[in-house]
């Protein structure tokens, strides 16, 4: 299901606005920074795509301007209801509804 990455990157990537710069500015990939953090703190609504990284465990969910929301202790568990594609010790890539 998926073995196609075009088909994945045809989707919109729930990402901190940190990611959403690299993945919107150099490779035109469509991105919704609110998704993610609702998703994040209320499990709802589930994204196509979700990265997550480990600076996010220090630091929260970066926002516009370089500012940081602090995550519920728990954040983590919400990605177990999401189907793990990619995952190195810094990034993690999961796939949630639509695809």
């Amino acid at each position: 299901m998926y073995d196609n990455p075009h088909h994945l990157c045809a989707q919109v990537i729930a990402c901190d606005v940190k990611f959403s710069y690299l993945l919107k500015g150099y490779f035109n990939i469509d991105t919704d920074v609110v998704q993610r953090l609702q998703y994040l703190v209320n499990r709802k609504p589930k994204p196509q795509i979700l990265l997550i990284y480990c600076q996010m465990l220090e630091n929260g969910y970066v926002v516009h301007g370089g500012y940081s929301i602090n995550l519920p202790s728990d954040w983590t568990e919400n990605t177990r209801e999401l189907d793990l594609v990619y995952f190195n010790s810094i990034i993690g890539i999961y796939v949630g509804g639509g695809i």
